[in-house]
C-alpha cells in the first residue's frame, strides 16, 4: 500500500495536507500519480539537478504509458486527464490576468492594446518544471515528508503505538480466536454425540428383533438393555458437557461483545468526530469489522449446534427433549441482535459534495452525501 493510499484509508488527506496540496501542487495529479512519485527518491532529487531531471522524466514517462493504456482499453474517457496533467507539468498554467485598464481608455489604438495583450500574455506563461525540475523535487519532497509526518501524528494520537492500546487489541484477538477454536470443538463434538445416537438406536432396534425372533436370547435381553442405558447415561453426560462448554463460549462471547459495542466502538465514533474537523485520526474499521464479523459467526455457529442438539432430542426420543435449556438459546439470539444493532454505522460522515475535501460543514439547505457502511 502506498503512502498516499494510507492516507486516504485513514482519512488523513483533510486538514493540512488538503491546504498544502491548494498552495503547492495538484492534489488530482498526486493521486493518479502515487505509485509512480512515491518510487522515485525526491529527498536526493532535491539536492540534484540531474536526479530531479530524471525524476521529472519518469514522471512523463509513466503518464504516456498510462495513457497509452487507457487509449488500448478505449476507457479514456472516464478516466484520468493524462495528457493534461502532462501539460501541467511541462507547461504550467498560464496567467490570463493582466491590468489593461489603462490602455482600454485609448479606443483609437485598439489594435496596439490587442497586440501588446498577446505579448503580455505570452511572457506570462509560466516555463514550468521541464525547464526547472528541481523546484518539482522541492516541492514533492516537502509534500511527501509533511504526509510522513502527518501519519506519524495519526498514530501518536489515536494510540495504534501505545502498548496500552496494542495490549488490548491483542487481547481481543485472542479471545476472538479462543471462541471460534472452542466452537470448533464443539461442531466436532456434536457429530460424535449424532454417532453415538445411531448406535444406540441400532442397537436396542436389532436386538429387539432378535428376540422376537429366537426366544433363546431372552437370558441375555438383561443384559443387553444394561449396556443400552449405560450408553443412554454416557450420552446424556456428554450432552451436559457440551451444553456447558457452550455456555461457557456464551459468557466469553458476552465480554467480548460488551467490549467491542460499549468500548472499541465509542472510541472509533469519537475518532470520526474529530477527522471531521481535520484531526489527523486514524478511522480504519478494519479491526471493528473483523471483530464483529468473527464473534457475529460463532453466535450463529452457536445456535446452530443448539438446534441440532434439539433435533437430536426429538429424533431419538432423548428424556432431555422437553427439559432443552431454551434460555441458551435465548442468551445467543440476544448477544447476536445486540452485536448487529451496533454493526451498522455510518462509515463516512455528511460531506459537503462540492468541497469533499474540506471539513464537515451542514448548512441549512445544502446538500450533503453520507455512505453507510
Amino acid at each position: 500500500m502506498t503512502q498516499w493510499e494510507e492516507l486516504l484509508k485513514r482519512n488523513l488527506i483533510q486538514g493540512r495536507l488538503s491546504q498544502l496540496y491548494e498552495r503547492k501542487f495538484p492534489r488530482h495529479i498526486r493521486h493518479s500519480l502515487c505509485l509512480c512519485i512515491e518510487s522515485q527518491d525526491w529527498d536526493l532529487a532535491a539536492l540534484d539537478e540531474n536526479k530531479a531531471r530524471a525524476c521529472f522524466h519518469a514522471l512523463l514517462m509513466y503518464l504516456d504509458e498510462q495513457w497509452n493504456h487507457s487509449l488500448q482499453e478505449n476507457n479514456f474517457l472516464p478516466g484520468p486527464d493524462f495528457p493534461g496533467m502532462k501539460d501541467y507539468l511541462v507547461v504550467g498554467k498560464t496567467c490570463c490576468y493582466v491590468d489593461c485598464t489603462c490602455y482600454l481608455k485609448d479606443t483609437y489604438n485598439l489594435s496596439l492594446f490587442f497586440l501588446f495583450f498577446l505579448i503580455l500574455l505570452f511572457l506570462k506563461t509560466q516555463k514550468h518544471f521541464q525547464d526547472e525540475p528541481l523546484n518539482l523535487a522541492v516541492i514533492l519532497s516537502e509534500c511527501l515528508q509533511e504526509e510522513k509526518k502527518v501519519l506519524a501524528s495519526a498514530s501518536e494520537k489515536q494510540g495504534c503505538g501505545s502498548p496500552a492500546v496494542q495490549q488490548k487489541w491483542k487481547e481481543l484477538d485472542r479471545g476472538v480466536n479462543e471462541l471460534k477454536r472452542q466452537i470448533s470443538e464443539v461442531k466436532k463434538e456434536v457429530k460424535s454425540l449424532e454417532f453415538l445416537y445411531e448406535n444406540l438406536d441400532y442397537v436396542q432396534k436389532t436386538w429387539q428383533n432378535k428376540v422376537e425372533q429366537d426366544s433363546g436370547l431372552a437370558q441375555s435381553n438383561a443384559a443387553v438393555k444394561e449396556g443400552c442405558l449405560k450408553q443412554a447415561n454416557f450420552i446424556m453426560q456428554t450432552k451436559q458437557m457440551m451444553l456447558q462448554q457452550i455456555v461457557n463460549i456464551l459468557n466469553q462471547a458476552e465480554q467480548i461483545v460488551a467490549a467491542l459495542t460499549d468500548v472499541e466502538l465509542p472510541e472509533w465514533k469519537r475518532r470520526q468526530q474529530l477527522a471531521c474537523i481535520g484531526g489527523p485520526v486514524d478511522t480504519s474499521l478494519d479491526h471493528l469489522e473483523e471483530w464483529f464479523t468473527a464473534v457475529a459467526d460463532v453466535l450463529i455457529q452457536v445456535n446452530q449446534e443448539l438446534q441440532k442438539l434439539q433435533d437430536q432430542s426429538k429424533k431419538y426420543n432423548s428424556p432431555d427433549a422437553s427439559s432443552f435449556p431454551r434460555e441458551t438459546e435465548n442468551f445467543t439470539l440476544s448477544l447476536l441482535t445486540k452485536l448487529l444493532a451496533n454493526a451498522l454505522v455510518v462509515d463516512k460522515q455528511p460531506i459537503m459534495s462540492s468541497l469533499p475535501q474540506r471539513p464537515q460543514i451542514l448548512k441549512t439547505g445544502v446538500r450533503f452525501t453520507a455512505a453507510v457502511r
